[in-house]
This record gives C-alpha cells, sequence and structure tokens, in this order.
C-alpha cells in the first residue's frame, strides 16, 4: 500500500502492474542470475547523483529477493564505483549484490575480491584523466558551474567521463547545453587531435567520454560488462533461469548478452512507458525467440514485485524473513 501511493496512477494501477512483473518472476521461479541497472530501475532519478542513496526499505525487499529468489545477483551501472559512486548510494550490507560499475568495466564483490577490465592501457587512461582535468577546469567557470550540481555532475568512472548536460526537470536551457557539448568537444579534440583513443557520446541528459577499444574501436557496454564478469568468475548463464531488469537504452546490451547465450531461460522487466523503447525491447527478445519480458512504469512497481516474489518463495519452500541477522 505504501509503495502503492507512489505510484504516478494510483494505488489501483500500482496493484495491477505488480500483478503482471509478479506473474512473470513466478514463471522464472527461482533464478540462477540476476542483472538489473539500478537508477531509473530499481530507485527513481534523483535531481542530482551525491542525492540517489538507496531508501532503506528499498535495500530491505532487494536483498531478501537477492537471498530468496537467485543464487546471484549483479547490480551493473555505468555511475562509477567510488568518490560519490554506487558504493557510496547504496545501504545494502556486502554479499548480497555484486557491483559491475562503469558499465560493469569495474567489479566488486567484497574488499578482497574485485577486478577491472584490463583492456584498457595506461596511456589511454591517462589521456582521459587529462580530459578530465580540463572539463574540471571548464566547470569552474561561473557560466558552466551549475552542470556539476545536476544529475550526474561531474563523473569519473574507468575507461569514460560523464558529463551532466541536463536535469530531469528540463530546466537548462537547450542553447547552454549544447555550448557545454561544444566546449567538451573542443577538448576532446585538443587532447586527442586524431580521435583515435577518445570519442564523445551524448544523450537526452549527459555527455560521456569514452576511451575506445583496440582494433575494433567499440565502445564498451553493460554487454561487455555482463560477459567479463561471466569470463572472470567463469559462470555458465546457460545453467539456469536469468532475470534482467533496465529502464533505457544503455541497458540493452545487457539483456542482449543474456540472450544470446541461453535465449529460452531469460525473463525480463522493463521499467518504462517510452513506447519506443518497448518496441526495441520486445523486438530484441523476439529475435531470440523469446517473449518473457513485460513493461511497468516505475520503480516501485519492480520493488512490489520483488517482495511478492519473496514471500511466494518462503511459502512455497519455506523460511522466515526474520532469520536475517543483518538487514
Amino acid at each position: 500500500q505504501t509503495l502503492g501511493s507512489f505510484h504516478p496512477s494510483g494505488p489501483t494501477a500500482f496493484a495491477a502492474e505488480v500483478e503482471k512483473a509478479s506473474t512473470l518472476l513466478s514463471q522464472g521461479d527461482h533464478f540462477h542470475y540476476v542483472f538489473t541497472d539500478r537508477d531509473g530501475t530499481l530507485k527513481s532519478y534523483s535531481c542530482s547523483y551525491p542525492t540517489s542513496v538507496q531508501p532503506a526499505y528499498s535495500a530491505v525487499i532487494q536483498a531478501q529477493f537477492a537471498r530468496r529468489c537467485a543464487q546471484f545477483c549483479a547490480i551493473v551501472t555505468t555511475a562509477p564505483l567510488v568518490h560519490i559512486g554506487i558504493l557510496n548510494m547504496s545501504t545494502m550490507p556486502e554479499g548480497y549484490y555484486a557491483y559491475g560499475a562503469s558499465a560493469g568495466r569495474e567489479w566488486y564483490f567484497n574488499p578482497a575480491m574485485q577486478f577491472k577490465d584490463d583492456s584498457v592501457s595506461d596511456a589511454d587512461l591517462m589521456l582521459l584523466n587529462k580530459a578530465f582535468d580540463k572539463v574540471e577546469d571548464l566547470l569552474e567557470n561561473p557560466e558552466f558551474r551549475n552542470f556539476t550540481w545536476i544529475g550526474s555532475g561531474l563523473q569519473k568512472h574507468y575507461g569514460h567521463i560523464t558529463i551532466a548536460k541536463q536535469d530531469v526537470n528540463n530546466s537548462i536551457p537547450h542553447r547552454k547545453s549544447q555550448l557545454l557539448f561544444d566546449e567538451v568537444t573542443k577538448i576532446v579534440n585538443e587532447v586527442d587531435p586524431p580521435g583515435a583513443i577518445l570519442t564523445i557520446r551524448e544523450n537526452e541528459y549527459d555527455i560521456k567520454i569514452y576511451t575506445k577499444a583496440k582494433l575494433s574501436g567499440r565502445i564498451f557496454n553493460k554487454g561487455h560488462g555482463v560477459r567479463l564478469i561471466e569470463r572472470k568468475m567463469g559462470m555458465q548463464l546457460h545453467d539456469g533461469n536469468i532475470l534482467v531488469c533496465g529502464d533505457s537504452e544503455t541497458d540493452l546490451p545487457m539483456l542482449e548478452e543474456c540472450l544470446s547465450v541461453a535465449p529460452p531461460n531469460v525473463y525480463t522487466i522493463w521499467v518504462t512507458k517510452d513506447e519506443a523503447l518497448q518496441e526495441k525491447v520486445t523486438q530484441t527478445c523476439a529475435r531470440f525467440h523469446n517473449n518473457n519480458v513485460t513493461f511497468v512504469s516505475c520503480p516501485e512497481v519492480l520493488l512490489g514485485a520483488m517482495a511478492q516474489a519473496t514471500v511466494r518463495e518462503l511459502e512455497v519452500r519455506g523460511g522466515d524473513l526474520d532469520d536475517d541477522s543483518d538487514i
């Protein structure tokens, strides 16, 4: 009931969507692997990333779901790992989820178990750091300083940089966002004149500077992040059911990677009302002859479905919610 009050269309619509998502989770029954985005998927977007701390109720629901309904769970995010990164925002105890930060380019299980993508050379990272320093200087300019206060602000990831250009309320004039993009482009061209190492991409809210992978020139994405942990940890994704949750196009490669390994075993829930994105997700699944997909309109619905799945698991297989001493 409490979560339902936050649904944009009210408690009745919330209950209907939770039922739909719960049905999909019931079909998957118990998941060997869970790969999920965080911001926009498990938590609504905040006005700025430093305020995007995970609520306690969300931590309890996610941890209990991981404990009862899955063998391995990972949050795969484009946010950095530390220095106002995903580890700073999470309130769950260690052990329930692995964290794939920087689109899965750096992985954290616990202080003794963490690793990074080794395809990025030190020279490339030095060039990226040089670009970061120049962008940081740019944002010290009063004309651009407000960009550090919105959305992602300025984030240094492993292998790329994010600069916010707009907030969720679209309060920044387009002209000013375009001016920022032009200045960032100048910096990248100055640091890497041939354009052989760095490349720029932008979306509705952010400008991103990436290092290109050697030979292919591709940009590291969440699909590569899933493949990295699969290889490093010796995972056999085809051994059981996989749950993939996301809310944006950056999550599609994660879904594609899982579908490419075990097409019939993938179940996916997307938090989006964007019809174009819904169509892309549906078509992606259809390419692999998979229709285990459903869409919900806000993160609270997904959390509600995860809570129901946990209760169902306890009813079917037994157990007690009160036997977790660390939550």
